[in-house]
């Protein structure tokens, strides 16, 4: 599910090694990087501790931890708060640092599934989100 063009939220940093994650995420499809060992790793890892293999990943994981943020961040982030940012868990095994959204503030806890979802933001970026499910 991929939302309206949310222009205020920061788009990413890309770099060339997570390359094929943000463009995977573009045409609404979940890759992760592999190790030949059959080991899942960070899609934004700067440095890849070996030859990786790009392939579809579970959508699914568990919340790890999270923080409801109050405090405006940055100018455009008012009218969003407050908001869960989160670290993740893929079933697959990295974890990422996401937001979890779309969801009621007494669904959000520690151990809760989890289920992508996509935001669209400015210059064509998309990115991973959650929703507790």
């Amino acid at each position: 599910m991929t939302e309206d063009v949310n222009e205020h939220r920061p788009i990413p940093r890309g770099d060339a090694f997570a390359a094929p994650y943000w463009d995977a995420l573009r045409e609404g499809r979940f890759v992760l990087p592999r190790l030949v060992t059959g080991e899942f790793i960070s899609p934004t890892r700067a440095i890849p501790a070996a030859e990786v293999e790009w392939v579809p990943a579970p959508r699914s994981g568990t919340i790890a931890s999270f923080s409801w943020v109050h405090i405006q961040p940055s100018p455009g982030y008012v009218e969003q708060l407050p908001y869960v940012l989160a670290t993740v868990r893929l079933d697959a095994g990295p974890q990422l640092m996401c937001n979890i959204v779309a969801t009621a503030p007494d669904d959000v806890a520690i151990g809760r599934r989890v289920e992508l979802v996509t935001e669209r933001r400015a210059e064509g970026w998309v990115v991973a989100q959650f929703t507790v499910v």
